[in-house]
């Protein structure tokens, strides 16, 4: 539906046109009879319909749109249209006059001539509306007016009524009610004029749009762009196998091509001796035969017409890969639907930010899977939610007991560990997150990693909390493959409590250590790193959610400082992130396909960062 326009324009906000037959629903909206016609044919449910303008529901009369009554109020206003406006090209009606220029202006044109450098001292008078409209006469008493009002019973009358039905009851003056009336009126429309400019509100809506217009042809073309370089890319892939193929190849023709001249050479030859032997037997003497058979039975003996080989040759065979959508995707790009604010140092930026449905709670683990979802862990709320990737709640599970973090695989299965319970759940996408049992632990099950080969990386604890420090604690890290077997990949003098875990590209595995105090980083059961924070400077570290980039680096959540932490496997600081105000206090971390990190932070919210 078109906008509406001010009254002044005196037309009809869905035909744009002048208004015919004009029309005044119960929200006071105006519109032509035919116009509502169309509006009820097209919005007609349970016999309302919604007003083109208001959220307002109305309800159709009985003989349609002619039950609405007709707006004498506007058709009063269209006498005075014999009056426009001699200066713009769309002929509203006047409103005003200038004596020094004798023109008649509208709204717009008066403003406009009164702000300009060289009118602005010229005398306008408004001009006069039409004479106050006459009063109706009384329906009970044709000839006598509505001139009264009965307070007590809230109805117009005449003086014949008064004397016949209301002598008793309160009687003021029909115009002093009115004028009482719109005096109250009156503020309310200046309430309306102390609103926003409705010409500059138009604006920035239009700039707003402009804007999103050229955002969309600006991704557009960069996606058009970018499906060109893939394309590009792909012939090169395509034109590089062919040069292989053909490589691989001519080796092969050409000694096939030798082989085959060879044969040709040997196949004339014996032909020549089979003929000759021929020959020799029908047309030779005995002398001959015995002087020559010998040597020429040899030879028939020994004759072949080459060895090709053919059998021998290997076989050569394009072996394509398995390519899947998410593939593509991770290789094609990163779309970012929302806009970047800087609200942390060292260049990078908050992409998203949005509140799990608990307000404040601590997510303390989160993972993306496959489909670019996200799944977060309230562990201490025993409560499960997964997200859109533009956070879009899409599902909750409640346990009946804490957990503590969660890691998913390769084909969409969520791992999820209970400390005290000392065991590991499951839901598989497969069963519709259907809850399932996959293994119990000796010992309390704390942090959780899932490797390349789908191998489950977990941090056991000897107690379920870390800051009971009555006696030492001692903690090891644990490897279980899909088939539940179980294997210690460091043990008690490695790490005191491995609370969370991450596995990199190469598939080194570093371990938070909240006694310790610091990160350590093991390959192949020989440590390669570590990391405490206390030779680059800080002289507090509590390390808390890790994570893997893509890259193979490690990003530890500090929530001394709260901070970030990138480091490299051997333990390097590459650099570190402060949080500022509007991310509030980090307290787990996880990184998607396209290199964005995420945050979940102990109020609840879940932030998405570009670097």
């Amino acid at each position: 539906m078109a906008l509406t326009r001010s009254f002044a324009d005196l037309s009809c906000s869905i035909c744009m046109d002048d208004f015919e037959d004009p029309r005044l629903l119960p929200c006071f909206h105006t519109f032509c009879l035919r116009c509502i016609d169309g509006v009820i044919a097209a919005e007609y449910k349970d016999g309302t319909f919604k007003c083109p303008l208001c959220p307002e529901i109305i309800q159709v009369q009985r003989n349609g749109s002619k039950g609405f009554p007709i707006n004498t109020f506007l058709e009063r206003d269209f006498k005075l249209r014999d009056i426009t406006c001699d200066v713009c090209d769309r002929k509203r009606h006047a409103v005003s006059k200038c004596r020094d220029c004798d023109q008649n202006f509208c709204h717009k044109c008066v403003d406009k001539h009164e702000k300009m450098q060289g009118t602005s001292s010229h005398i306008v008078h408004s001009i006069p509306s039409i004479s106050k409209p006459r009063l109706p006469s009384c329906k009970e008493h044709d000839m006598e007016k509505l001139e009264y009002f009965c307070d007590s019973c809230n109805a117009v009358l005449c003086e014949v009524c008064i004397k016949y039905g209301h002598k008793y009851h309160p009687i003021q003056d029909l115009s002093s009610v009115a004028d009482t009336l719109r005096n109250d009126i009156n503020p309310y429309q200046q309430k309306i004029k102390e609103l926003p400019d409705s010409y500059n509100y138009k604006k920035q809506i239009a700039r707003q749009q402009q804007k999103l217009d050229h955002d969309e042809n600006d991704v557009m073309d960069a996606i058009k762009e970018q499906t060109e370089k893939f394309k590009h890319v792909v012939d090169d892939v395509r034109n590089d196998f062919v040069r292989q193929l053909l490589e691989a190849l001519s080796d092969s023709k050409n000694e096939i091509k030798d082989k085959k001249g060879f044969v040709t050479k040997n196949c004339e030859a014996a032909n020549h001796l089979k003929q000759f032997a021929k020959l020799f037997v029908k047309n030779a003497n005995d002398c001959d035969v015995i002087k020559y058979g010998p040597i020429l039975k040899e030879k028939l003996h020994n004759l072949e017409y080459g060895n090709t080989d053919l059998l021998n040759l290997k076989k050569i065979e394009f072996i394509p890969k398995d390519i899947s959508l998410n593939d593509v995707k991770r290789l094609f790009g990163f779309f970012n639907p929302a806009k970047y604010d800087f609200s942390f140092t060292g260049g990078v930026n908050i992409v998203q930010s949005f509140h799990s449905s608990l307000e404040d709670c601590t997510i303390t683990s989160l993972t993306f899977m496959p489909d670019t979802s996200l799944w977060i862990c309230m562990g201490n709320n025993g409560v499960l939610e997964r997200y859109s990737f533009n956070g879009q709640k899409k599902a909750q599970i409640r346990l009946e007991h804490r957990i503590d973090a969660i890691a998913s695989d390769s084909h969409g299965v969520l791992y999820v560990t209970c400390n005290a319970e000392k065991k590991i759940i499951m839901f598989n996408k497969n069963k519709s997150r259907k809850r399932e049992h996959f293994i119990d632990t000796e010992m309390c099950v704390r942090g959780i990693a899932i490797d390349k080969n789908d191998h489950i990386v977990v941090g056991l604890t000897e107690r379920d909390v870390f800051f009971d420090s009555t006696y030492p604690q001692i903690g090891s890290v644990t490897l279980i493959s899909q088939e539940k077997i179980v294997n210690k990949l460091h043990g008690d003098d490695f790490v005191q409590y491995p609370a969370r875990v991450a596995v990199n590209c190469t598939g080194a595995v570093a371990v938070s250590d909240w006694i310790g105090l610091c990160v350590k980083i093991f390959k192949k059961n020989k440590t390669v790193g570590f990391f405490d924070g206390k030779r680059n400077g800080f002289r507090h570290f509590l390390p808390r959610g890790i994570c893997s980039t893509n890259d193979g680096s490690f990003i530890i959540v500090d929530t001394s400082s709260n901070c970030l932490h990138w480091i490299t496997e051997d333990g390097n600081l590459q650099r570190t992130v402060e949080s500022k105000g509007k991310m509030g206090e980090p307290y787990s971390v996880t990184v998607d396909n396209h290199d964005g990190i995420w945050i979940g932070t102990k109020d609840g919210r879940i932030v998405q960062l570009c670097i």
